[in-house]
């Protein structure tokens, strides 16, 4: 990194200069190289005497702003000092190093660091392969993608944790352990350069290696970091998945495979028996009629090739990419062996689609909906897995769009027998019959219509394919059960304890608009906070959300929990609709 001082200089008690950098004297001008009294403005040369006669040998000033002209155009500009002071070689007298930084140049240089942070991001961008960094004094390390806008972590722990992670999940080929040992010592031990190859399970049987190679550093703290790469590749060095993308048949809008290419090559695989993971992801663009319909097809075609673009990024050294439909597109994943990392790329193609044109207004919101079946757990045939990756796709368009849902038997169901409704409880209430519901609140609360709260209660519910809806609230350090309802009709709790997880240090984060708290990620949750996920599991609640409401000047809350939903994430209109209603049962409540 390049020295963002404006220059440095040692000076004597009187403000005399010893000597000077280069940058120093270029900035006070020839005719002050005896003195920086000179360039110091009359109201701030008291302070600097004050703090440079005061401070003494050893020690370090606090840092503080004076006026100092600057010889290049002669205008005071603010600068912010440094001083150190010290003993002189004859141990006689003492010195005081001054490190000055112009902040207009201070200000230049940091957008020149965002310039430069941001086209590191773009390099990492294209480069598209796995990234570590170790970071020793924090004993932290972070295994993460390096081709996503988003940092996905496929780890992040201590180095013991990692350890244990790649001999043990990862599988680590036995053939690699005194690579991979080597590997940890030049890691811990700090060592300036080094490679190796590693090999995981069912991977190295397909032929496939990671290429690493790894750098030691101290970065601006002093802290000593450990960084590298690793190329998943053949065993002769080539990638599989690219090099099949490039030579299979093209669509000439996109850039993807064509329909035939895609489906002829996923074929050929499964019918292969590979013996690694496969995931067939089927990928829908969301309100993608609205944009041809508003702004044209040939906008509609503009905005087709940049998601293609987006999502091909996304999973680029991980699969390939294709389109089988107008707005359809086909995603082969390979070799993507445990859930955390296949959520990963999900997330990732997502957010990124969700981006692309986050700040066109004038552009109906374009997002994504991915439905994703895994071979050879959910099928070996190829006919079943696409058919349930299809199924999965219309599942997330219904609840909401924007959204990837990866095939779960044991929540969906036997899709392919059409025994989904026997394990997921559906409400059959559209948009407009939540939309309505609220209308028909609104218009009690003008009419001052006064109904028993179960009835509000199971109304909402049923409506928003509720499992649970409880009202609660403090009082005294106690917590009340105000009123309860139950899908199952299950009795009233005699007790409940969720006013103690409200108080959590981190679950105002959890906060959105309309003071609702929004708990649909408990992997998340379990790390930010943990009060909060024990109550969720010892509950059997897989998502939820919390009103918070000012109940007849006492803390209260309104909590509606879902559990049987897996998909965890709660439609922009369900959430806003739910506000909704919180508040009016607010009001109504305290109204009474």
């Amino acid at each position: 990194m390049a020295n963002i001082y404006t220059g440095i200089a040692v000076i004597d008690r009187k403000l005399q200069i010893a000597r000077a950098d280069e940058l120093f004297y270029e900035y006070i001008g020839s005719q002050n190289y005896a003195s920086v009294a000179g360039n110091v403005h009359a109201e701030d040369i008291d302070l600097l005497k004050k703090t440079v006669d005061e401070l003494e040998v050893g020690k370090t000033a606090d840092p503080f702003v004076i006026r100092m002209e600057n010889a290049e155009n002669g205008a005071y500009h603010h600068v912010l000092v440094q001083l150190q002071a010290f003993m002189g070689a004859d141990g006689q007298e003492s010195f005081v190093e001054m490190r000055i930084q112009d902040i207009d140049q201070l200000a230049d240089r940091f957008a020149d660091i965002c310039d430069e942070n941001e086209l590191c991001n773009e390099f990492l961008e294209l480069w598209g392969e796995k990234l570590f960094i170790y970071n020793a004094e924090k004993d932290l390390m972070q295994v993460f993608n390096g081709g996503n806008k988003n940092r996905v972590f496929t780890f992040r722990g201590t180095f013991e944790e990692f350890r244990n992670y790649i001999t043990k999940e990862k599988k680590l080929e036995k053939e690699y352990a005194e690579s991979f040992r080597e590997f940890c010592g030049n890691v811990l031990n700090g060592v300036k350069n080094f490679e190796g190859k590693l090999a995981f399970g069912a991977e190295a049987e397909e032929g496939v290696v990671h290429f690493l190679k790894g750098r030691t550093s101290r970065n601006s703290k002093g802290e000593q970091i450990v960084f590298g790469y690793l190329l998943r590749r053949n065993r002769d060095g080539s990638n599989g998945v690219e090099r099949i993308q490039e030579e299979f048949e093209t669509d000439v809008t996109t850039g993807l495979l064509t329909k035939k290419a895609i489906l002829n090559y996923t074929e050929n695989l499964l019918h292969r028996k590979p013996k690694y993971n496969v995931n067939l992801c089927i990928i829908d663009i969301d309100n993608f009629k609205a944009v041809n319909d508003t702004l044209g097809h040939m906008f509609g075609d503009e905005v087709l090739a940049k998601v293609s673009g987006v999502i091909k990024e996304a999973v680029k050294g991980k699969g390939i990419v294709g389109r089988i439909g107008g707005d359809e597109i086909f995603v082969v994943l390979e070799g993507i062996n445990n859930l955390s990392d296949l959520r990963g790329v999900l997330r990732s193609i997502r957010n990124d689609v969700e981006w692309a044109y986050m700040d066109r207004k004038e552009v109906p919101k374009v997002t994504c909906s991915i439905g994703v079946s895994t071979y050879p757990t959910d099928s070996q045939v190829y006919d079943d897995l696409f058919q349930i990756a299809d199924k999965m796709l219309y599942r997330a368009k219904q609840k909401g769009k924007n959204r990837y849902i990866i095939y779960a038997p044991d929540v969906h169901g036997d899709v392919l027998h059409g025994e989904t409704e026997a394990v997921v409880q559906n409400s059959t209430a559209t948009r407009q019959d939540k939309e309505d519901l609220v209308l028909k609140y609104i218009t009690y609360m003008a009419k001052q219509i006064n109904r028993p709260l179960n009835m509000w209660l199971g109304e909402i519910g049923m409506a928003f394919a509720l499992d649970e809806i409880r009202l609660i609230y403090g009082e005294d350090g106690k917590t009340l059960l105000e009123n309860f309802w139950s899908a199952d009709n299950s009795p009233r709790p005699y007790e409940d304890d969720m006013i103690s997880f409200v108080h959590e240090e981190n679950f105002g984060h959890l906060y959105r608009e309309h003071d609702m708290a929004v708990i649909d990620k408990l992997d998340l949750i379990e790390q930010l906070c943990p009060q909060t996920f024990r109550y969720m599991t010892e509950h059997g609640v897989r998502t939820a959300l919390v009103y918070r409401m000012d109940y007849r000047h006492h803390e209260g809350y309104i909590a509606f929990y879902k559990k049987s939903d897996m998909s965890r994430k709660w439609s922009d209109s369900d959430l806003a609709n739910l506000a909704y209603i919180s508040k009016i049962l607010e009001l109504a409540i305290n109204d009474r």
